[in-house]
């Protein structure tokens, strides 16, 4: 079983984080193209740069080496190598280079290295000129095996004195004749082979002029530009997610209710007949999960309430009733927000200045009077549907606005036409005013069989739902359900309200 959670909190990690990338969609492309457009405008602005590289065959064994024992004078060709490696790079031998072309200075990019295990150094070059690189290299090459000549020239000298120190040895100490013979004959190749020193070395590869510049490199530059960039979006983006304090998916909804049920969740309205099929199918699904809400007695009365406007309160009021009249039911729904009506208005119902909710709680109404048949049919325009679900609506609309929402919901009033609307139906769904009007909305919420709030994500606020959860706490309300509006951002036009 615990396998299985850390499973599941796994997938909705990842489900999580592919969400805050898609949602800043737009913040990462911008980034992208602002980082590869700044790579593009260095790259632009670098000088070209080119690079020529010469190579130089060292040899390791010397006549030293041949002559005596490897141990007594021979040299560790590992040691060796790094010798004429660093050899190469000194300062006076990238000046000898530099004054045979009849240059002041050496380029400053001027480097000689070995490949590997192998007794090659290669010489590279790196300037603005072409010509110059190649020429420089070629030259840096040469000298460099004079160098080693030299070099070599006086480690043979030394070793040729010590031969000539043992010779003289062995000649005042009527050493066996076998002996003076062979220091002899070394004595004479090291003088030979002195003479005509060459450095062991010999260039095996000389620099061509380049063709083309090896800097700046603008595909790396930009392919960097554009790593960097995507790497700052994302980060920007879960910045941006991590500081807005809206509700982004449904496992939040879960967090900031927790023991409360989410009872529906009803997708983005879309154009198209399966954008609309899945609208209709997540109504239904909502009617059969409030049915299950209290199954050994139905609740009869139920407000749809929100922590803010805009949420979607009354189309989700509306489709309910709708849903539950397609099921056999009689429901009838009481537009019970006073200050910002949107039902009758958006469904288009006829009314006057003596009927409705209003004036009712006044007693200048009746429920029989004010009570509409509306003929509900699923429409849809550019900002979605706002009846996802065909059917007849017994709707009582709000009626005139009152100056003051507040003593008309607290009066006693509410409850007779709560209890009239019971009488008439098998479930009164009241459309209620949002948090923000806290005053309007808690008397109607002690007067019904359970709360049902609603939450759009992307536009409820986390801070005004804890508010919404506290007030409701204080009073001893505990909401029956939550209901999750779809996860696009849009703005609050004609389907949610």
């Amino acid at each position: 079983m615990s396998t299985e959670n850390s499973r599941s909190d796994f997938a909705t990690q990842i489900r999580d984080q592919l969400r805050v990338v898609r949602e800043q969609k737009w913040l990462v492309l911008l980034c992208v193209l602002a980082t590869t457009g700044g790579a593009y405008l260095y790259a632009h602005d670098q000088h070209k740069e080119y690079r020529a590289t010469a190579k130089v065959l060292v040899q390791q064994n010397n006549l030293a080496t041949e002559l005596f024992n490897p141990g007594e004078f021979g040299t560790d060709p590992l040691r060796q190598a790094a010798t004429d490696t660093q050899l190469a790079n000194l300062p006076a031998v990238r000046l000898a280079a530099a004054k045979s072309l009849h240059l002041r200075r050496a380029p400053d990019n001027v480097q000689a290295s070995g490949e590997g295990d192998a007794n090659v150094i290669a010489m590279t070059v790196e300037d603005r000129n072409p010509k110059l690189t190649a020429r420089y290299a070629n030259a840096y090459a040469s000298t460099f095996i004079k160098f080693r000549a030299a070099a070599n020239k006086r480690r043979y000298a030394t070793v040729l004195a010590v031969v000539k120190a043992r010779l003289k040895t062995a000649l005042h100490s009527h050493a066996p004749k076998a002996q003076r013979t062979r220091l002899t004959d070394q004595a004479r190749q090291l003088t030979l082979v002195s003479q005509v020193q060459t450095g062991d070395a010999q260039v095996v590869q000389t620099a061509g002029i380049p063709g083309a510049p090896f800097k700046p490199r603008l595909v790396r530059t930009l392919i960097a530009g554009a790593i960097i960039g995507l790497l700052l979006g994302i980060l920007l983006a879960f910045l941006r997610d991590r500081l807005d304090r809206h509700v982004k998916s449904e496992e939040q909804v879960r967090e900031l209710f927790p023991g409360v049920p989410v009872i529906g969740t009803i997708p983005t309205p879309r154009r198209g007949a399966k954008a609309m099929a899945r609208t209709l199918e997540s109504f239904h699904n909502l009617e059969a999960n409030v049915g299950l809400l209290s199954p050994n007695e139905r609740l009869r009365s139920l407000l749809v309430t929100s922590a803010s406007p805009g949420e979607g309160k009354s189309t989700v009021a509306a489709n309910l009733a709708l849903a539950l009249g397609a099921h056999g039911r009689s429901p009838v729904v009481v537009e019970a927000d006073l200050r910002r009506p949107a039902l009758s208005e958006r469904l288009k119902v006829e009314t006057d200045s003596d009927t409705g909710v209003s004036r009712i709680l006044v007693g200048e109404a009746t429920l029989e009077r004010s009570l509409r048949r509306v003929i509900a049919v699923p429409s849809r325009n550019g900002k979605g549907p706002a009846v996802a679900i065909a059917g007849d609506l017994a709707l009582v609309p709000s009626g005139p606005l009152p100056p003051s929402p507040q003593v008309l919901l607290n009066g006693r009033r509410l409850e007779t036409l709560l209890g009239e609307a019971r009488a008439r139906s098998d479930t009164v769904i009241v459309d209620g005013p949002p948090m923000g009007v806290f005053s309007d909305m808690l008397p109607v919420a002690q007067r019904v069989d359970g709360v049902i709030v609603v939450v759009r994500l992307d536009h409820s606020r986390r801070d005004e739902i804890e508010r919404f959860k506290y007030q409701l706490a204080s009073t001893g309300i505990q909401p029956v359900g939550v209901v999750v509006l779809g996860a696009d951002t849009m703005s609050a036009g004609y389907y949610y309200y």
